[in-house]
């Protein structure tokens, strides 16, 4: 079986935001970016981050990972505006004791163990302006667990 990459993940996050309408009723699926957005993106759009933070080997075949997931919103100030989308984003992603994977599924992984809410997201005005709109960044990070096997 093929290593869990952050490709894998950064996919599972995007397959599972296509899947929530709270988050795509704000921002489309098409307007999720892995790293840089696309010049001259149109607003508004999200960008995501992903990096491998820990990985262990266990005995047997098993090993676990653990990868951080940054997303950064750019939505209007104007309602529905931020505190919406800060509230789809722990929806779709934030795990809970009984659905501690909050529905995440990752490619190459043989379990996803959870998904949960890192402290310290923010939600803050920008020094933007898009067509007359203050732009607001909504910014969240979460910490995705999965188990993969090596053989």
């Amino acid at each position: 079986m093929p290593t869990v990459s952050d490709s894998d993940v950064a996919a599972g996050i995007r397959t599972r935001w296509a899947a929530v309408s709270a988050l795509t009723a704000i921002i489309p699926a098409a307007s999720v970016w892995r790293g840089r957005a696309a010049e001259r993106q149109a607003f508004p759009y999200a960008r995501l981050n992903v990096t491998e933070e820990d990985r262990e080997l266990t005995s047997g075949s098993a090993y676990l990972v653990r990868f951080r997931v940054e997303i950064d919103c750019y939505v209007s100030a104007e309602p529905p505006g931020a505190g919406t989308l800060r509230a789809a984003l722990d929806s779709a992603f934030n795990g809970t004791s009984t659905d501690p994977t909050a529905g995440l599924t990752v490619s190459n992984a043989t379990a996803v163990l959870h998904c949960l809410a890192l402290p310290g997201t923010t939600s803050r005005p920008t020094t933007e302006r898009v067509d007359g709109a203050d732009v607001v960044r909504v910014s969240a990070a979460f910490e995705v667990y999965v188990q993969g096997s090596r053989g």
